[in-house]
């Protein structure tokens, strides 16, 4: 897939609508990270982002009952995990698809997100499905200094006033 890497050592697949009694979220196609092993992922290409700024990713991630009940996949950012994702299938299911999200600042001018699933498969063989990554700009994040640095300037202050009083 162009712009990706599975990642893992595990199969990954594309399927096209309807496999196995799972449709994509959205679309003709879905992307399954259960593979071989069970523990499949992928990482996208380096893409650019202004340091400093937000970007929100949102996705769709995939629940399919194969013996299992959840799906957990982790994101990571830079090859840093970032968070973790469940989605758990309702019962009486056979798959099922909820849109997720999270936002996170750029720390370089380029960036990559990996999404890898992290179920034990030998406990757990739900499928995991993955479908529309979307990643937006948001705005530039404002500082706000810590409260003890301005605490510590303010009895400062009061302090340097309260010294120049008391001399005159």
């Amino acid at each position: 897939m162009p712009g990706w890497t599975v990642i893992n050592e595990t199969i990954t697949q594309v399927h096209t609508n309807f496999y196995g009694g799972v449709s994509s979220s959205e679309g003709s196609q879905l992307l399954d990270l259960s593979g071989y092993y069970g523990r499949g992922g992928i990482k996208s290409d380096n893409f650019s982002t202004t340091i400093g700024n937000t970007y929100t990713v949102q996705f769709a991630l995939g629940a399919f009952s194969v013996t299992g009940t959840n799906v957990v996949l982790d994101v990571w950012v830079n090859n840093i995990k970032f968070t973790t994702f469940v989605n758990m299938l309702d019962p009486g299911k056979y798959s099922d698809w909820e849109t997720k999200t999270f936002s996170f600042m750029a720390t370089d001018a380029l960036t990559s997100l990996s999404f890898s699933v992290s179920q034990d498969p030998s406990t757990n063989r739900a499928g995991v499905g993955l479908d529309n990554v979307i990643v937006t700009a948001g705005g530039t994040p404002t500082q706000v200094p810590e409260p003890g640095i301005a605490g510590l300037a303010l009895s400062g202050l009061l302090g340097m006033a309260w010294m120049r009083r008391r001399k005159k």
